[in-house]
């Protein structure tokens, strides 16, 4: 499954993120390009430009609660990682 920069805009991702891991096989990869809101430009917040915010360490602990383990990481505003359903 692939996610680009989509996250940051739901203002529920929490919720978005357990229902990737429902519909993944076991064993099933999640590759996900996202934006740590918190890091990016601070006048978005005035223009309701991100619902959600967040970042990095805070997005990583939601997926590995969802049951997600990650498999590899980089960047920490632009980040680009992997998880898979175990």
């Amino acid at each position: 499954m692939l996610e680009i920069l989509t996250f940051h805009h739901i203002p529920d991702y929490e919720q978005a993120i357990k229902e990737a891991h429902r519909v993944l096989k076991r064993n099933g990869s999640f590759v996900i390009m996202e934006i740590a809101a918190k890091s990016i430009n601070p006048l978005h917040k005035f223009i309701k430009f991100q619902p959600a915010e967040f970042t990095k360490e805070q997005f990583i602990r939601k997926l590995e609660a969802a049951g997600l383990a990650l498999t590899w990481s980089k960047g920490n505003v632009l980040l680009s990682l992997e998880a898979v359903k175990r």
